[in-house]
């Protein structure tokens, strides 16, 4: 009783199982049994399937895999094929994976194997929608890549456009044999700037911080160093304080501000000196820039009027000191009306100069737990600690400094220029 319990279960779970199911002769092919799945599914009647052949139900092309799993079958080894297309009654394919597992006599002698097919048709639907899904945005991808690469190109192309305005290194030197720029943009081109002229006697110099960076801000430093270029070049101005106020009249100008109420803020910050190379006195003037000057310590700085410029801070050696700019931009901002005006100091032999823009000081980073600024009062007293430093020693030590604060995880913050002269 319980053997034909068992038998009458095994039947159940054949019958309704939702694969199809059959068993043949793997010599000949002839189907021994099947499932009503199998029927249900292909749609022919049972004694259609009695009266056929393995190669019946398959479509035409796949004739030669059905014969190599035979064979393999035969030489008790795996089938070759798992993936098969079936034909239904009335002619629609179907797309299944086939299992097969075949019982032996004592001998080892195949006397039947089983075969169970999975529709897969609509799993094979969704992947060959997937497919094409991929090769779309693989497409989508190598456009954008090369959308990106011409960008990348273009901006390249920007940069050299950009630098081959700047003063050129032999320019420089001549003027100024001891000196140094540290020039580290944030993305490919910047917002800052150093220019440069020389006529006679007079040399102006200016380091300048536009708004913003990257590309606005590369065209708003050319744009700066064509009005330096008109307004000193060409008019052949040589005073610290009209340079600037005409600089702003130029951007305001150029950028058309002031017309409407809500009016735009672009402009830039700078330190702009003018150097007589004779009687080494200097003018400064600056837009939310300072200049910092560091000499022997005991020989103080003095003004136009013969008047004490105030230490900022000293050590055994040396002093720095301060100049600042005004606080106001090169450009349109609510509540203008005050003018430029320069600064005068007498400088002596081995007095180092320092123009730049905010960005080595506002760069964040050092306390991994706490992101902070660099900081203005942190850039000075390094300046003033490597006073002893030769240029080349310090562009260098500017460099780790900047790197080691801003670490591994943290973006470079904003366009950096630092301009070192020692006159």
């Amino acid at each position: 009783m319980p053997l034909v319990s068992h038998k009458v279960d095994y039947n159940y779970i054949y019958e309704s199982f939702p694969d199809m199911c059959l068993s043949l002769n793997p010599a000949t092919g002839k189907i021994i049994s099947f499932n009503k799945t199998l029927l249900d599914t292909l749609g022919y009647t049972g004694e259609e399937i009695y009266n056929s052949t393995l190669f019946d139900l398959y479509a035409e092309n796949e004739a030669d895999k059905v014969k190599a799993n035979l064979i393999s079958l035969g030489q008790n080894r795996s089938p070759k094929y798992s993936d098969f297309i079936l034909k239904k009654k009335n002619g629609e394919l179907l797309e299944v994976t086939l299992k097969l597992t075949f019982v032996k006599d004592d001998l080892g002698n195949i006397l039947y194997s089983n075969a169970v097919w999975r529709d897969v048709t609509a799993l094979k639907n969704v992947e060959r929608a997937l497919a094409l899904e991929r090769k779309k945005v693989d497409a989508q991808n190598i456009l954008i890549s090369e959308q990106h690469q011409n960008f990348v190109d273009s901006i390249s192309y920007a940069k050299r456009i950009q630098e081959g305005m700047l003063p050129a290194s032999s320019e420089i030197n001549a003027v100024f044999p001891n000196n140094f720029i540290y020039y580290r943009p944030k993305g490919i081109v910047s917002g800052d700037f150093y220019w440069m002229y020389e006529k006679r006697d007079q040399v102006v110099f200016s380091v300048a911080d536009c708004t913003g960076h990257g590309v606005p801000g590369a065209l708003m430093s050319m744009a700066g160093i064509a009005l330096f270029d008109q307004i000193v070049a060409e008019q052949d101005i040589y005073c610290a304080g009209i340079i600037m106020n005409k600089i702003r009249t130029g951007i305001i100008k150029a950028l058309k501000q002031g017309h409407t109420d809500s009016t735009n803020s672009d402009g830039m910050d700078a330190g702009l000196c003018v150097y007589n190379k004779t009687n080494k006195i200097l003018q400064f003037a600056g837009a939310n820039n300072s200049l910092i000057i560091i000499r022997e310590k005991g020989d103080p700085l003095l003004d136009e009027k013969g008047n004490n410029y105030p230490i900022y801070s000293e050590d055994e050696s040396f002093a720095l000191y301060e100049i600042k700019g005004q606080r106001q931009p090169l450009g349109y901002y609510f509540g203008m009306g005050l003018l430029f005006e320069k600064k005068q100091i007498q400088l002596k032999e081995n007095d180092r100069l320092y123009l730049y823009s905010d960005g080595f000081q506002d760069q964040l980073g050092g306390d991994k737990e706490k992101v902070k600024k660099y900081l203005s009062k942190r850039f000075k007293e390094m300046l003033l600690t490597q006073a002893s430093a030769s240029f080349c020693e310090l562009k260098g030590i500017l460099d780790s400094i900047h790197k080691s604060w801003k670490g591994e995880t943290n973006e470079q913050t904003d366009d950096i220029c630092i301009w070192g002269i020692q006159v």
